[in-house]
């Protein structure tokens, strides 16, 4: 038997233990390695930006968007906000004069060192739109959160491109600012010193946040100064009513914040806040029933009635026809309550009629149809004006419909569509009746597989222990085109 000698032994130890360092050296190196590429790379699922710009994880600036050549006339909306946060906004895009509900919403797509952009074809907008006509009448633009109707701003932004230049890359830039309700084309030119909001913080303060510093705001009521405040080092003011004064939803608020540049931004004051208060309820709550366009009893007067406290100024509009043509145009008058009025001398049944209201939202006015018509013209855009007396125009038995009383509380409600609850084959109700009114009120449908019976239709409803149907629509929807339909 050999027998190692201990030097031997020795030796055999020492190999094992530098084979043993010279693998934790490795393993210690490439868990260096890793560690050090992970340390340069953190975001190799990708960035997560910030407000500021910057990926929150490794730094890295947002890279900016190069726009491409546009095949095709296009936009590009460039969007500064305080706060950053362009991901989580974007713009409500339509044609002018077809309404706010008419068009799309378009995500900010692309940034620059101005901030979001969203850069977009013009004939993409015009699809959304209802005549597609936005190069001839112009774009209107709301910023506006993705996730909901919260907008930048109260007033609506619009775009004439023939304001604009179009670039050599079949651009048309357009330049907004968080809070600024104008729109520029050269980005140098935007407002950096402006008042961002100016609100109601109760019935006789006003809160204002500006831009940047300030050294004096001023509040006026109906254009007449009624408070000022000199501010040091600050973006923000509190200005107070005189005292033993109110504020009134009924008169016209704004403020003025002199910069130290010396430029001067205004902003209206909302009013918001103010409706939640007493003081609103007993000056403004009104519970008459005679509002929208209403004949006389001798038919010889139709009065028009709008209950708005907050406007400054309304105009009626008398058209002959539910579109096209043109309008007679009156002043109305302001009465008690907020209600506005005007009498006209005549029977104006089967005419049709809008309004002009001036607000703080809208100071040039805006054409509205009245919310209280009983009747519209095509596309719901104008009111009509009805004689309920007339019998050719109510269905058999239409003045001894009546309206049953209830309780409230006690009301089991099912929410449905006309044509949902006679759409199924299963159905079996009078095919006539199918997705209509009479197909929804229809007793006595039931149907049967497998050897089992079960009713349907209305009746499976009141099984359910049902007493109250709401129907969801039945009215115009902003979204149908009614002159591009064919009936």
């Amino acid at each position: 038997m050999k027998v190692k000698s201990n030097f031997s032994q020795f030796g055999e130890k020492w190999y094992l233990m530098k084979r043993i360092t010279l693998i934790c050296l490795t393993v210690l190196l490439t868990l260096s390695l890793l560690l050090a590429l992970t340390a340069c790379n953190p975001c190799k699922d990708g960035h997560i930006y910030g407000n500021s710009g910057y990926c929150v994880n490794c730094g890295e600036p947002r890279p900016y968007t190069e726009l491409p050549p546009a095949e095709k006339p296009s936009v590009a909306i460039h969007y500064h906000r305080e706060d950053g946060a362009y991901d989580k906004w974007g713009f409500w895009l339509w044609e002018q004069g077809c309404g706010d509900n008419d068009g799309g919403l378009y995500p900010i797509n692309g940034f620059d060192e101005f901030g979001g952009i969203a850069y977009y074809p013009i004939e993409q907008i015009e699809t959304t739109s209802a005549s597609g006509t936005v190069m001839e009448n112009g774009i209107g633009i709301i910023p506006r959160l993705l996730a909901s109707w919260t907008k930048d701003g109260d007033a609506d932004r619009l775009l004439y491109l023939t304001d604009f230049n179009l670039d050599a890359n079949n651009y048309y830039h357009i330049y907004i600012t968080q809070g600024d309700i104008e729109l520029y084309m050269d980005a140098n030119k935007t407002l950096p010193e402006l008042v961002r909001t100016a609100v109601f913080a109760s019935t006789t303060r006003v809160n204002v946040t500006a831009s940047s510093v300030v050294t004096k705001v001023e509040l006026y009521e109906n254009g007449t100064l009624v408070s000022t405040v000199d501010v040091t080092d600050k973006k923000t003011a509190l200005l107070d009513l005189p005292a033993g004064t109110e504020a009134d939803v009924g008169n016209g608020y704004t403020v003025k914040a002199t910069f130290p540049s010396g430029k001067v931004s205004t902003h209206a004051v909302s009013v918001n806040t103010l409706y939640q208060t007493a003081d609103f309820n007993n000056k403004y709550a009104y519970d008459g029933d005679d509002l929208g366009a209403n004949l006389s009893a001798d038919k010889t007067t139709t009065t028009f009635k709008v209950w708005s406290p907050v406007s400054t100024s309304i105009k009626l509009n008398v058209y002959q026809q539910g579109t096209g043509g043109s309008a007679q145009s009156f002043d109305m008058t302001k009465g008690e309550k907020g209600v506005w009025y005007y009498t006209y001398n005549d029977n104006l049944a089967g005419k049709y009629y809008t309004y002009t209201v001036k607000n703080a939202t809208y100071p040039n006015g805006k054409e509205i149809v009245d919310p209280y018509a009983k009747s519209a013209g095509l596309n719901g855009t104008r009111g009509q004006i009805v004689d309920f007396s007339d019998e050719s125009i109510n269905p058999a038995g239409w003045d001894e419909v009546t309206v049953p009383s209830y309780d409230r509380k006690s009301l089991v409600v099912w929410e449905t569509h006309v044509a949902d609850v006679t759409s199924s084959s299963t159905w079996n109700g009078t095919e006539a009746y199918r997705k209509k009114f009479l197909g929804m009120i229809e007793t006595g449908t039931t149907y049967t597989a497998s050897g089992k019976t079960v009713t349907t239709g209305f009746d499976h409803i009141k099984e359910l222990g049902v007493n109250a149907v709401q129907l969801v629509p039945i009215f115009d929807q902003a979204d149908n085109n009614e002159s591009a339909m064919s009936f």
